[in-house]
């Protein structure tokens, strides 16, 4: 069994829960599991390292950052020292997830490393990553991680027991399954009576880009002693199970890669994308968002739905100019001898 392990930062600075944690990742992994570990609190161990409590800002938080990402390699590695594990780390940015080249790239590396006995350790690059270019947080980067190796489950470990039903209220209630997609969506929207909970709504959209990829994710209290296996087993936390089967690496790239903009299509195209066909221009409404050649943008249907995600062979300011015309027009209109007839092939195509 392959498993991504979220560790977040109350965990990391709580040593007796991280040694009981990194405990039974060995006995996983001597078991002959694999294990890839995300974690979090490089910020908070720098600043404790350097005997800061004072409110940061964001260039204050990369530059500590520097200090913290060696405290927590070293304070892992003298956790899985004793079981003879080697752990490896692996700083990353969304530039390195959004190009298909290095998405790919970082697969074959933690494929390699797994085969060799090594346990990664990924972490944000927050020394060097730009707004544009960041996840955020981690639990976005290990749903990441886990679509892109086709794990078999992605646990975030946190310090609450699930994603809660009414959350704060006398009617607060565990949700200890969810497997339908919409009833995510509904509570990303923010819409009343939905999933509630301080801090987890990105431990949800993760949850939602795993069940898109074919991955079962979980969030569970690492505070918990046994934690891993009564959630793997099924007894603790919250399941967002898949809603389809495992994605292919294209697939998932497509899943998990930012998009640029929204191609807004007609009811004619709808029909014509969901029977697996090319988007031609002729089908085309309007453009919202700016975005290049090759870049990875939303199908969305006239009532706002996104239905697909697709790579575009046209630019957004080439797009306005063509939509609603023949695919025979386009080399007029836009001055070209050669051009692609469509404007997103269906084999760029993933439907949502």
């Amino acid at each position: 069994m392959n498993i991504v392990v979220k560790l977040g930062t109350k965990i990391i600075l709580s040593d007796e829960s991280l040694k009981n944690i990194v405990d039974e990742i060995s006995q996983f992994i001597k078991s002959g599991n694999h294990v890839v570990i995300v974690s979090s609190g490089a910020v908070g161990l720098g600043k404790i390292k350097l005997g800061l409590n004072n409110p940061l800002t964001l260039e204050e938080k990369q530059a500590i950052a520097t200090v913290g990402q060696v405290e927590l390699m070293k304070k892992l590695q003298n956790f899985f020292s004793p079981y003879k594990l080697e752990i490896g780390q692996i700083l990353i940015t969304y530039r390195d997830i959004n190009s298909k080249e290095s998405f790919f790239n970082l697969r074959n590396t933690l494929k390699n490393a797994i085969s060799m006995g090594i346990v990664p350790v990924i972490n944000e690059n927050d020394s060097v990553a730009i707004e544009e270019i960041r996840f955020g947080n981690n639990d976005i980067l290990g749903a990441t991680i886990s679509s892109s190796i086709s794990a078999d489950v992605f646990l975030i470990l946190t310090d609450v027991d699930g994603v809660y039903m009414n959350f704060g209220t006398l009617s607060q209630e565990l949700v200890k399954s969810v497997n339908d997609v919409r009833e995510v969506k509904k509570f990303l929207k923010g819409k009343k009576n939905d999933f509630s909970v301080g801090g987890m709504k990105t431990k949800v959209q993760a949850g939602y880009l795993c069940m898109k990829s074919g991955v079962k994710c979980i969030i569970a209290n690492g505070f918990k002693k046994d934690i891993i296996k009564k959630s793997i087993n099924g007894e603790e936390g919250t399941i967002f199970l898949p809603s389809h089967g495992r994605t292919n690496l294209k697939e998932s790239w497509f899943i998990v890669s930012k998009k640029k903009g929204k191609i807004i299509i007609d009811d004619g195209a709808v029909n014509a994308i969901l029977s697996r066909k090319s988007l031609l221009p002729i089908g085309i409404l309007k453009v919202e968002g700016e975005f290049e050649r090759g870049d990875v943008v939303f199908l969305t249907s006239p009532d706002g739905k996104n239905i697909a995600v697709g790579i575009t062979n046209y630019s957004s300011t080439d797009i306005q100019k063509i939509k609603g015309k023949k695919s025979s027009d386009i080399g007029s209109i836009l001055n070209l001898n050669e051009f692609n007839e469509e404007v997103v092939h269906a084999d760029n195509i993933f439907l949502l």
